[in-house]
């Protein structure tokens, strides 16, 4: 087990199984991210482009974001730079397989 650490807290783990934690001592899969809190305002993971542009985005509230640093639903794809287009797939209902609603936000231009 590999384990780096920054004042007595661990912040790297790579296990025997090749399984990598990051801000976790025992990672339970192969990529393993416990992030710094669990609202909007932390991040577990993000993904950026060479110009800092987010691709893909992981708030510790559990909302992802792809397009967009700034989530509003669960799941959030935006497809522009303006942040008007996109898909978004929300749902009001706790079944777990249940979608009540798609929003499907397109521009044409002709």
């Amino acid at each position: 087990v590999l384990a780096i650490g920054v004042w007595c807290h661990i912040v790297l783990t790579l296990d025997r199984d090749g399984q990598l934690g990051l801000g976790d001592q025992t990672p339970s899969a192969r990529l393993h991210v416990v992030g710094l809190g669990a609202t909007s305002a932390t991040d577990a993971v993000t993904v950026e482009d060479s110009g800092f542009n987010t691709l893909f985005h992981v708030r510790d509230d559990g909302y992802i974001g792809v397009g967009t640093d700034t989530p509003t639903r669960d799941i959030m794809i935006t497809t522009d730079n303006d942040g008007t287009n996109g898909i978004i797939v929300d749902s009001e209902s706790n079944l777990s397989n249940t979608i009540s609603s798609i929003s499907l936000n397109a521009h044409i231009s002709s």
